[in-house]
């Protein structure tokens, strides 16, 4: 049986992480906020994307793990969910699969 330890988590509204202007600072408040807060995952609300290669480009250089992924299924809408598991997290280790869809607001049970 696994054993779930005590764990951390944080639910922010990012806003849009697609815009270069306001992407940069973003995720140096975020690194920060890893670095200073040590949360073991973080669920992230209105992310903007609408393909997985705009999350990676997003995300990748927060390092650790991108899961539970719905992107923004219309340019221009205000949505997209996930969540995102710090590579420092009690919790990175034990996260082996994800979903992603495309319908923007909900993540789906498959």
């Amino acid at each position: 049986m696994t054993v779930i330890p005590p764990y951390t988590q944080f639910s922010l509204n990012i806003r849009g992480l697609i815009d270069v202007k306001s992407r940069d600072a973003k995720l140096k408040w975020l690194k920060w906020l890893i670095r200073e807060y040590k949360p073991d995952l973080i669920h992230f609300q209105e992310h903007h994307c609408h393909t997985m290669k705009e999350v990676m480009t997003a995300f990748r250089r927060l390092g650790g793990k991108v899961m539970g992924i719905s992107l923004t299924p219309v340019k221009g809408s205000f949505a997209g969910v996930l969540t995102f598991v710090p590579a420092n997290s009690v919790l990175y280790n034990m996260v082996e699969e994800h979903t992603v869809s495309p319908d923007g607001r909900y993540i789906r049970s498959i």
